[in-house]
């Protein structure tokens, strides 16, 4: 397995990331998948989510990836660290890239045993506005 990269529609871009795989000898690791419109499936074949933004206050695609039960690895930025959390993913330093390729390796080596999918998707649905409505509810309700 490997992670799954998501390409925009650019050859010169392909090709020049498919070379740089090739040079270091990871092409068993990653499968270049190109764009798609039918992100479930996608999201279904990947082992990990990978969002490397620095600047994502509330990413709707992480929160789509941990719906379907994926541990990702995001930038410790905005609100990706109260989604990732306890066992749903790893964390990076913004800005770091030494930071990010430390947690990939981690990751490839096997060395971080994330929840289940079952969990993972228990852990988003805890927080989901619905659950946290409920939750603060009842608190102003017991204050009363």
């Amino acid at each position: 397995w490997g992670p799954t990269l998501d390409l925009p529609e650019s050859k010169s871009f392909d090709q020049s990331l498919r070379a740089l795989i090739q040079e270091n000898g990871v092409s068993d690791q990653f499968r270049l998948m190109g764009s798609t419109t039918d992100i479930k499936s996608k999201l279904k074949q990947s082992d990990w989510f990978v969002l490397p933004s620095t600047n994502e206050p509330c990413s709707v695609a992480l929160m789509e990836a941990l719906a379907m039960g994926l541990p990702a690895l995001v930038s410790e930025s905005g609100g990706n660290v109260d989604l990732v959390h306890d066992g749903c993913g790893l964390h990076f330093k913004p800005d770091t890239p030494e930071s990010l390729a430390k947690q990939l390796k981690r990751i490839l080596a096997g060395a971080f045993r994330p929840l289940s999918p079952q969990q993972i998707r228990e852990s988003v649905r805890m927080r989901s506005a619905t659950v946290v409505y409920r939750q603060y509810h009842k608190l102003y309700q017991s204050l009363n």
